[in-house]
């Protein structure tokens, strides 16, 4: 009687093993192609923030060309505003 016990025990204990083998196996596919898709998107990302710091940089340097320009234009301006007299 131990025996079949036993017996049915183990086969019910392979069962159990395979069928969460099988889950185990399921969700690491998951887990996979999350990285995959993960790995694509932040490619994309990457590539996103190399055009837009581009893009941005040459804003930045139209704008401190202007800032430039204006500077001058300012600083002639408090010259020409010192010397005028009242």
């Amino acid at each position: 009687m131990k025996k079949i016990i036993l017996i049915i025990s183990l086969i019910l204990s392979i069962t159990v093993f395979a069928n969460a083998g099988e889950k185990s196996e399921k969700a690491g596919e998951v887990v996979g192609e999350a990285a995959k898709d993960t790995k694509e998107a932040t490619i994309l990302i990457i590539d996103a923030t190399k055009k837009g710091a581009k893009k941005t940089g040459k804003f930045l340097k139209e704008v401190f060309e202007d800032t430039k320009e204006s500077a001058s234009d300012f600083k002639d301006g408090v010259k020409e505003g010192y010397k005028k007299e009242d």
